[in-house]
């Protein structure tokens, strides 16, 4: 393919995944894209859909249409490529915060995680509003629209119950308040209750692992630990994404603090690691737990809170964050 696509900037900046306006556009020719969208699709040489076709064993036959096979290409090379930029900012914070403090949020106050207060923002969708322009919450994963569940429980919470949470920006992302499209996704997040009054009188740590059983899922395997500290327990959950994934996504990383004496939850942070090869091929050598690993990889936290909350809310900030994780939903709703 040509190293610059035609329609790369336009779905850098729609706020619809590619996954969902790439086709829309393809059956559309009078879109304004439509053009350079069939350019793009006639670029992808016989030998890169002969690649893709091995990649993907098992989901082309051979009467699936070349044109479906190209389209699907196309969406994972923009998807790849939007996702590999953003990792670059993740692991270069100082680069991050460039992007907003010279703009129109340079006034606000960014800590030095590149976090800013959201309570700055009007929530529209998954869209947050500041003079005139939209942003939105960074992805947690390759995929733009993963945030969309954990900014929908953020506003939920800040406006039910008045919580304060701090958010990192997507970098990639800011198009003029006219141009959004807001979107709506539906997907069912079910949780109960863990057996909290266990968590309560923990006296050692206790640790699990699952291994998703989908290859779809592209993660090696997720860890979780409930650590007891004093009158704390420290919950650390982390998703690691398979080894060829490591340019374009970290891992999913969620920490929280449980009082025992309250019963709530004192603070709780979701972040992305990222490891290069040589700090992911020792990572993996270890759970969660073990202190050889707290310090590897960097970490961009994706939004924080240090506000009093309750267990439910806890739980449902977890699997929002760990959207699609279906090992940690079904954790929670043991």
């Amino acid at each position: 393919m040509p190293k610059i696509l035609k329609t790369y900037e336009f779905f850098k900046h729609f706020p619809i995944d590619v996954t969902f306006s790439l086709p829309e556009i393809a059956d559309n020719p009078s879109h304004p894209q439509y053009v350079h969208l069939m350019e793009d699709l006639k670029s992808i040489s016989k030998d890169e859909l002969l690649n893709f076709n091995d990649k993907h064993k098992g989901r082309y036959n051979q009467t699936s249409p070349e044109n479906e096979i190209r389209m699907d290409f196309l969406i994972e090379t923009i998807q790849n490529k939007l996702a590999a930029e953003r990792q670059f900012h993740y692991g270069h914070p100082s680069n991050d915060n460039y992007l907003f403090e010279n703009g129109n949020l340079k006034h606000l106050d960014w800590e030095e995680n590149s976090l800013v207060a959201a309570r700055h923002f009007n929530f529209l969708g998954n869209g947050l509003v500041y003079e005139g322009l939209i942003y939105r919450m960074a992805p947690a994963t390759a995929v733009s629209n993963s945030s969309y569940w954990i900014t929908s429980a953020i506003n939920n919470l800040m406006n039910e119950k008045g919580y304060h949470f701090k958010i990192r920006l997507d970098p990639c992302f800011k198009i003029p308040l006219e141009d959004y499209q807001e979107i709506g996704l539906k997907m069912v997040m079910y949780s109960k209750p863990l057996d909290w009054d266990r968590i309560q009188n923990l006296k050692s740590e206790e640790t699990g692992q699952f291994k998703s059983e989908y290859v779809s899922s592209r993660t090696e395997f997720t860890d979780y630990t409930w650590r007891p500290e004093g009158d704390e327990v420290h919950f650390t959950c982390e998703e690691l994404p398979i080894k060829d994934d490591l340019n374009i996504r970290g891992s999913r990383y969620f920490h929280a603090i449980f009082d025992k004496k309250s019963g709530s939850i004192k603070h709780c942070d979701g972040a992305v690691r990222i490891y290069n090869a040589e700090e992911f091929k020792y990572r993996i050598k270890y759970h969660v737990s073990k202190p050889e690993v707290r310090k590897i990889g960097k970490r961009a936290k994706i939004f924080q809170c240090d506000d009093e909350i309750t267990q439910h809310d806890f739980v449902l900030l977890v699997n929002n964050f760990m959207v699609w994780n279906d090992d940690v939903i079904k954790y929670f709703s043991l």
